[in-house]
């Protein structure tokens, strides 16, 4: 099997599939293919946000923070700065 890159980064295919699923979802009458469209969407926005944890502990590790030092949704967080807010 041949593997390629992607040119559109995972996060804005996966944007881009939620608002693609949100309208078609309103055109469809209540009923399990609507169901089934909503549902899809909760799993692309369950995958968006799991993304941003991964890129977040992957930036802060590459700061040579822990995860505990930086958890997920602390953002923006210099070695520097986490040292000042201890008293250290």
């Amino acid at each position: 099997m041949a593997r390629f890159i992607q040119s559109i980064p995972l996060q804005d295919r996966l944007l881009a599939f939620i608002h693609a699923m949100r309208e078609r979802a309103e055109l469809v009458p209540p009923g399990p293919e609507r169901d089934e469209l909503l549902k899809k969407v909760k799993k692309a926005e369950n995958a968006v946000e799991m993304e941003q944890r991964v890129a977040e502990a992957k930036a802060a590790s590459m700061r040579g923070l822990s995860p505990i030092e930086n958890p997920a949704g602390v953002r923006n967080i210099s070695p520097a700065s986490h040292n000042d807010r201890n008293g250290s």
